[in-house]
């Protein structure tokens, strides 16, 4: 055997690629899988701001109901279904509506069976009568039902 042949070493392997920096493939993944976090938490967010007056109308139809005495309460309901729609609604639209006009407004705007429609009529009609023979928990469903479900 020839003496040099004995003095090769072995074939020496290339090191392992590293795991960064990743390829571009992977930078352009992660910026759209990022995007698409940014966005939905934005969609997200927008949708709880969005959504947060109803349940804060909610939350004082129920305070109301439980620390109003009877005879003021449909003044305040009314009052209270007025800054809902006022929220939900370009003001200019909502500001000026009284009486019949505002009847139809709410009844327009959310679908509600015909006792809830009924009582939507007596509730915007109260202040002007003596005293209505209405049960107050009809009324107060009819307003929680049009906060729940306007659009």
């Amino acid at each position: 055997m020839n003496p040099a042949l004995g003095e090769l070493r072995d074939i020496h392997l290339p090191p392992a690629p590293g795991w960064w920096p990743p390829a571009p493939g992977w930078w352009l993944l992660g910026f759209l899988a990022l995007a698409a976090c940014v966005a939905l938490g934005w969609a997200l967010l927008r949708y709880w701001r969005g959504r947060r007056y109803r349940k804060l109308a909610t939350r004082e139809l129920e305070i109301l109901r439980e620390q109003c005495p009877p005879e003021a309460l449909l003044p305040h309901i009314n009052a209270l279904l007025k800054r809902t729609a006022l929220a939900a609604f370009p003001t200019a639209e909502v500001a000026p509506l009284a009486g019949e006009d505002w009847v139809r407004f709410l009844l327009e705007h959310a679908q509600m069976n015909p006792q809830q429609q009924e009582m939507l009529r007596t509730l915007v009609a109260a202040p002007y009568q003596a005293r209505p023979d209405v049960p107050e928990t009809d009324l107060l469903e009819a307003a929680r039902t049009w906060i729940r479900k306007h659009r």
